[in-house]
């Protein structure tokens, strides 16, 4: 993996990034593995399932995204996946307890109809980026975002979610668990 920024909005809030999976990777392999460890995903409406980890650690092969984002050492990747359904959506909040937040495009050949773009916006301007397998949008916080509702029923939008957060803030959350929701 070489990942590479190709785009940056919002004043640099934003860094849009190529290039953000493995070259070996199958989403769908990924996805089906890691599943596998969660046996009560959090959902949202029937729209929205998380699989997150349940505690922070570096993924050697993300170790690229987080040197190219240039977040600081001493932060942890707390890595999830999403799989959005039809009707589904992320409303707008902004990540605050975090450095920052990397969506991780998973499908190939996502239609720009079908919805689940992922959204931010400031004071004066409002940045849209469609789902490109491979590719990902790095939102640093404090920052509102959000995902448009998908709206093809045979499909489902999958990401990984990679967050950054302080090794103290972890620590913290591990009893509170408010991190983890």
């Amino acid at each position: 993996m070489k990942p590479e920024i190709i785009d940056t909005k919002l004043d640099g809030k934003i860094t849009i990034l190529k290039n953000c999976v493995p070259d070996d990777f199958d989403h769908n392999d990924y996805f089906t593995d890691y599943k596998a460890d969660f046996t009560f995903p959090k959902d949202q409406n029937g729209h929205l399932r998380q699989y997150e980890y349940a505690h922070g650690h570096d993924d050697e092969k993300f170790l690229p995204l987080k040197k190219i984002l240039n977040v600081p050492d001493d932060y942890a990747m707390k890595i999830g996946l999403h799989e959005m359904i039809n009707g589904g959506y992320i409303p707008p909040h902004d990540d605050g307890e975090y450095f920052g937040g990397l969506t991780i495009f998973l499908n190939k050949g996502w239609d720009k109809s079908w919805g689940g773009w992922a959204m931010a916006f400031d004071d004066n301007d409002i940045s849209a980026t469609v789902p490109e397998f491979g590719h990902g949008v790095f939102y640093r916080t404090p920052l509102q975002h959000c995902t448009s509702p998908v709206y093809q029923k045979d499909q489902a939008r999958r990401t990984l979610q990679i967050f950054f957060v302080s090794s103290i803030a972890w620590d913290r959350a591990q009893d509170s668990q408010e991190l983890r929701d």
